[in-house]
């Protein structure tokens, strides 16, 4: 999920949290001076507050399912209440609902304004990828270096997207540098240098160039999940190390001056 999309639903969940607490006190004022329409009010207030609630539940158990995280918000059940019943003196449990708005709220609040916390998976996969990076840096140039970084220190800032498009532009450029006129014939010549296996070594690349021109830059709507992420960050790097073999020997290291990725 986009950490932008992530900042709303918390906004969203400390609003929700305010208003129940301010909600709280004011069930108390009511419960004293017993005034029915300011009751009924009340409760029509806080079942808006349960269905706001229940609305950012459904978003952010969604993004436990994406991140395989074990966890599973519970929703809150509305109050079934009638006006009728009300004024004829009915009370109903608006403290418990109150009281389950705001450690709901509270607990979504921990999980998105700490930071969600990656399976241990995703942690393993990005800290070989890190690993794979610094192995390469003195063999590429600073500007292919300085992408590669800043799209895996986006990944663990839950930039997702940031991520992606960067990842997507190293991509692009890279592929534009091996010999050839179109993709097809660039794999032909990796193929021919032994540089991809010819079994499944194709379908990498040709995977990899459909990402980098077209996945996230040209739809709006697309929001890569954490692992889409990753894995177009590991595309990349496995690109940018393939670009390592074929220019072994050489006096200069590819992209050394003229890539100008920064300026892409």
């Amino acid at each position: 999920m986009d950490n932008r999309l992530i900042k709303i639903i918390a906004n969203q969940a400390e609003i929700i949290l305010e208003q129940a607490k301010n909600s709280q006190n004011k069930s108390l004022r009511i419960r004293d001076t017993e005034r029915k329409l300011s009751y009924a009010e009340l409760v029509t207030k806080i079942n808006v507050l349960i269905r706001q609630h229940d609305s950012i539940v459904d978003k952010v158990n969604r993004l436990f399912k994406e991140e395989s995280i074990d966890e599973n918000l519970e929703k809150i059940n509305e109050i079934k209440a009638k006006w009728d019943e009300i004024y004829a003196g009915t009370v109903y449990p608006i403290e418990g609902k109150l009281l389950r708005l705001i450690f709901g709220a509270g607990k979504i609040l921990c999980f998105l304004r700490e930071g969600i916390v990656l399976p241990e998976q995703t942690i393993d996969r990005l800290s070989s990828l890190t690993t794979e990076l610094e192995e390469i840096k003195n063999k590429i140039s600073s500007d292919l270096y300085n992408n590669l970084k800043e799209a895996k220190d986006d990944f663990e800032r839950g930039g997702f997207l940031g991520c992606s498009l960067i990842s997507g532009r190293v991509i692009r450029v890279c592929l534009d540098k091996i010999p050839g006129k179109d993709i097809n014939e660039r794999v032909d010549y990796l193929r021919n240098k032994n540089l991809i296996r010819d079994k499944d070594g194709k379908h990498i690349i040709l995977k990899a160039d459909h990402f980098g021109r077209n996945v996230t830059s040209h739809d709006l709507s697309e929001f890569p999940t954490s692992s889409e992420s990753l894995a177009f960050l590991a595309e990349a790097i496995r690109i940018s190390k393939i670009i390592i073999d074929i220019n072994e020997g050489q006096e200069e290291v590819f992209i050394k001056e003229e890539a100008n990725i920064n300026k892409d």
